[in-house]
């Protein structure tokens, strides 16, 4: 695994507090989140909790199209 810098460690513990929030807001549940998103639970808290394994941001994308609203074109 790649090493990250000290600010891309702050910026991934942004990006999961960020989410979590959301979901949060949302009302969501993990569990809820995974479904519809069809990421497993396990990836979503990873996210949430800045973990720093590289393939996790592959998914981070799909997480914020299910949490933020889509704007009207």
């Amino acid at each position: 695994m790649p090493h990250l810098s000290s600010q891309q460690v702050e910026k991934l513990a942004e990006i999961g507090t960020f989410l979590r929030d959301k979901r949060l807001e949302l009302g969501l549940s993990l569990e809820e989140l995974a479904a519809k998103t069809l990421v497993r639970q396990s990836i979503l808290a990873a996210i949430e909790n800045a973990s720093q394994r590289s393939y996790l941001n592959l998914f981070i994308p799909k997480v914020l199209f299910a949490v933020l609203p889509m704007p009207l074109a």
